[in-house]
C-alpha cells in the first residue's frame, strides 16, 4: 500500500486510462505532491512555479522525465 499526497483525488472506479496514469506516476516515485519548474525572464533565473499533473499517459510519460529529480524514492 502507498500513502498519495492529500491533492490526490481518485478517478472514477471505471475510468481505466485515468488509473493506469496513476499506477505510472506512483511506481516513478510521484505520489501527488508538489512538483516546481524554474521560471526564467529575459534568459535568467527568476524564482519557480508550481506544476500541475498531466491529464493523460501520454504526458505522464513526458512528465516523469522531465521531472524525475523530483520523485519520491519509494519501496514499490
Amino acid at each position: 500500500m502507498v500513502s498519495l499526497n492529500r491533492k490526490f483525488s481518485a478517478p472514477k472506479s471505471n475510468d481505466l486510462a485515468q488509473w493506469k496514469k496513476v499506477q505510472f506516476l506512483v511506481n516513478n516515485g510521484f505520489l501527488f505532491q508538489s512538483i516546481y519548474e524554474a521560471k526564467n525572464e529575459n534568459g535568467k533565473y527568476a524564482g519557480h512555479y508550481k506544476v500541475s499533473y498531466p491529464k493523460t499517459l501520454e504526458e505522464a510519460v513526458e512528465f516523469v522525465v522531465k521531472f524525475k529529480d523530483q520523485a519520491e524514492r519509494t519501496n514499490i
